[in-house]
């Protein structure tokens, strides 16, 4: 009697003579089906790339959205045409960002404002602060036209995170760390903002 257990498992062993896949599991298929749902109260933290921004704001949506991407220079005039990708910079009032750390097409950029006597433009002007060209930005705001283009003026906070999109190296809010900022989806909160040393 208890030879027969151990006679089906060696059948079973001596006759599979392909390694099991996803089909061979109840439910299991080559496409997955699965549907992610963002809740709510999250939905317009969940970083989106200066593309998605850009079509977000052609789209006319007006809700708060988080666009994460390089920074890449700045707007030295009144016109995206006067942008400049490499220091000296001589203009603090906003910053361009991109997908592209080395972009230098304006036609890819999105413009965010540093509003004047902000903690935000204290931090992250590249005149004050040029060692953060190329430095991953994550800014929380209102899509706007900028510069006659996609980009934001009210933003709400802001997180530097790094050259390779995961440091912890300051944040806070445009109101001179009145408020609270959200450092992460995993429901992390910092009151007020942080200066920052580089990243």
């Amino acid at each position: 009697m208890r030879l027969l257990p151990l006679m089906f498992l060696l059948a079973a062993l001596v006759c599979c003579d392909r390694p099991l896949t996803d089909d061979d599991l109840p439910g299991g298929s080559d496409t997955d089906s699965t549907e992610i749902v963002i809740p709510d109260d999250v939905a317009d933290t969940v970083p989106r790339s200066v593309v998605q921004a850009r079509a977000l704001w052609q789209s006319g949506h007006s809700s708060p959205v988080t666009v994460e991407a390089y920074i890449v220079g700045c707007a030295a005039g009144t016109a995206i045409s006067s942008a400049v990708f490499a220091p000296p910079f001589s203009t603090s009032s906003n910053l361009l960002l991109a997908d592209d750390s080395l972009e230098t097409n304006t036609s890819y950029c999105f413009a965010v404002s540093l509003k004047s006597g902000s903690e935000m433009r204290d931090s992250l002007s590249l005149v004050a602060h040029p060692w953060l060209l190329g430095c991953r930005l994550r800014v929380h705001g209102v899509l706007a036209t900028y510069f006659g283009q996609a980009g934001m003026r009210d933003v709400v906070w802001w997180r530097l995170l790094g050259r390779g999109g995961g440091g912890d190296d300051g944040g806070g809010t445009d109101d001179a760390g009145e408020g609270v900022l959200r450092v992460d989806t995993a429901g992390v909160y910092v009151s007020g903002g942080r200066g920052v040393k580089g990243c």
